[in-house]
């Protein structure tokens, strides 16, 4: 039973002993390579193990240098961020520091933990920079990178048809752009940061929504007619509605009623503003309609009660708040509408495949009966006696006719259409009187 005590005091101080020899031993290890980065520390592919921190310093500043800036890309555009321009640097003390903690924030056991693992550790520099002017640069990348998407046009060139593809449009999200630049800042300096496009990433993409499909069809004009715009304050008004009917769609047959005051409404026009400007526009499109060889059956239109001098009788239609332009395709394939102010004149071309290009057509006005303006006098006695001032020359009134003649392979149809009626505008003529008339009128 003695013995047996003394075996068990003699391994108890050998291992304490042995403790103490061990703690010593760290602890001398310790107070030689406390100032030394641990063993198997990288930052990227820098090894720093073994060196001390000011070592560790002069070789990461050694390796970024010569790094004064990273590149952003999106699809095939770039921009080149410098670091002063953010004010960004490398933290080199917080970096060190980060080389010897580990699982804890106990030096000792850091130490204990970093030079007994057989694993390799790889680090990042801690960079600082100045999160306004980052803002900053992202808002100044916005400005090239978002954009509303763009419908695919329908456009022609000295009679050849032409279909400009769409483009989609892009908004940048700043606030996903910043959080992904401070990532990658976070791992690394230099190199390139690519954006990435979808709702949960950097860029959003908005489609577009008339695309080339659209215009499947489109190949050929088939009919074309041109106004000329007689004043120049008119030109404004008709090129915006020319925008605006430019590149939309006559399905074929079997289709339903398209509106022309409908149409331009869509497009935030008032017809009433400009009336007479938009009944040009509609005249113009209504005469194409008729080359195209639509039928006057699938047309709702109302003429103006004179005669206009942009169009001859016949072909006109007046649009305004109360009177409307109705009409659709009885043709059996779609028809496409360009329309184009050149100078001053108006264009409005109709487009679309082939075989409706195998008819030529033209429209023929026959004036069957003309009214003369009958002559409204005035007196004004301002004038001399027997003097005469016009103040308008009135216009004749007249009965017409609208036919349609189609040709194909040598083959002439003509065809009567309907009958309008214009009346006549009176003359307006100011006459100077006797003195002694002027007495006997009192």
């Amino acid at each position: 039973m003695v013995n047996s005590n003394k075996n068990l005091i003699l391994v108890a101080f050998v291992f304490l002993q042995t403790s103490i020899a061990l703690v010593l031993g760290l602890l001398s290890v310790y107070i030689s390579k406390k100032d030394h980065v641990p063993p198997k520390v990288y930052i990227n592919s820098i090894s720093l193990g073994n060196t001390t921190r000011n070592q560790a310093i002069e070789l990461i500043e050694n390796n970024y240098a010569l790094l004064d800036g990273f590149t952003v890309s999106w699809g095939e555009e770039e921009s080149f961020i410098e670091y002063s321009e953010i004010d960004a640097f490398i933290d080199y003390q917080a970096t060190i520091d980060n080389l010897y903690i580990n699982k804890t924030n106990d030096r000792f056991l850091n130490f204990i933990s970093n030079y007994f693992t057989s694993s390799k550790r790889v680090l990042y520099p801690v960079i600082k920079y100045d999160e306004h002017r980052l803002l900053d640069k992202i808002e100044h990348m916005a400005l090239n990178i978002d954009r509303l998407p763009q419908d695919a046009t329908l456009t022609q060139e000295n009679k050849k048809v032409n279909i400009i593809p769409e483009k989609s449009g892009y908004s940048l999200n700043k606030k996903q752009t910043f959080d992904r630049i401070s990532n990658k800042l976070k791992s690394s300096m230099g190199g390139n940061i690519e954006l990435r496009y979808g709702e949960k990433y950097e860029i959003t993409t908005y489609k577009s929504e008339i695309t080339s499909e659209f215009y499947t069809g489109a190949d050929v004009i088939i009919a074309e007619y041109t106004t000329n715009i007689e004043y120049s304050h008119m030109k404004e008004f008709i090129e915006k509605g020319s925008f605006a009917i430019s590149g939309i769609k006559i399905p074929g047959r079997a289709s339903g009623d398209l509106s022309f005051n409908s149409i331009l409404k869509k497009r935030s026009i008032d017809i009433n503003m400009a009336w007479y400007e938009y009944s040009q526009l509609a005249s113009t499109l209504y005469a194409a309609l008729l080359k195209s060889g639509i039928s006057v059956e699938g047309i709702r239109r109302t003429n103006n009660t004179e005669i206009l001098s942009y169009i001859p009788p016949g072909l006109d239609v007046l649009v305004d708040g109360n009177n409307d332009f109705i009409f659709k395709s009885t043709l059996q394939d779609s028809v496409f509408v360009i329309s184009e102010v050149q100078d001053n004149r108006l264009k409005i071309y109709l487009v679309g495949n082939r075989r409706g290009a195998e008819v030529e057509r033209e429209i023929k006005v026959k004036i069957i009966e003309e009214f003369e303006p009958s002559v409204l006098s005035i007196a004004n006695f301002d004038l001399e006696p027997g003097e005469q001032r016009i103040i308008s020359h009135g216009k004749n009134g007249a009965k017409v006719e609208v036919y349609r003649i189609s040709t194909k392979k040598g083959n002439r149809i003509e065809e009567f259409l309907y009958t309008n009626y214009y009346e006549p505008v009176d003359a307006i003529i100011q006459i100077g009187y006797e003195e002694s008339h002027i007495e006997g009128i009192k």
